[in-house]
């Protein structure tokens, strides 16, 4: 669903980076899939699975693009998301960004528990991770606090997000 997600997407100039650890078949399989599928599915193939961070860490090293979209694997974008994204980066500048967030059931029925999120709010952010996805963070921002740090599994969001607005 993430993968049909991206491909229907209003902007084009996307590119999907992921690093695989280890993975059973079916995975793998479904991964080999997408790849023949569209070109901007770029997937690295490990033996062995990182942990969160490092994971993560080596899909940001394949990505070309001037922005970075964090998301998980069962995260679905309505097709105008990367759009809108765009259009507030042309439009601002910024270097992070956030959306509202919902969860869909297993019916595709929308708003069962929606996170309408405030505006930057650096207090509540110390306080808990309101922001988590979808985030899109400029690149060399990304690089320039190191990506995502081993140790903080479980909150390694959060402490990225942390470092970034601290930056």
């Amino acid at each position: 669903d993430m993968a049909d997600s991206f491909m229907k997407q209003s902007y084009t100039q996307w590119e999907a980076c992921l690093y695989v650890g280890a993975s059973n078949q079916e995975t793998l399989d479904m991964l080999h899939r997408l790849e023949a599928m569209d070109d901007r599915f770029i997937i690295q193939y490990g033996s062995e699975n990182l942990g969160i961070a490092e994971n993560t860490n080596k899909a940001l090293s394949m990505a070309h693009g001037e922005y970075i979209a964090l998301c998980d694997h069962d995260d679905t974008y309505t097709p105008d998301a990367l759009y809108y994204f765009r259009e507030r980066i042309e439009q601002t500048g910024a270097e992070l960004l956030y959306s509202d967030e919902d969860k869909i059931d297993a019916q595709g029925r929308r708003h069962y528990d929606p996170h309408f999120k405030p505006d930057f709010s650096p207090d509540l952010l110390r306080e808990r991770n309101y922001i988590c996805h979808l985030l899109v963070v400029k690149t060399t921002l990304m690089k320039d606090i190191g990506g995502l740090r081993n140790g903080f599994e479980g909150s390694q969001d959060h402490d990225l997000i942390l470092r970034a607005c601290e930056q």
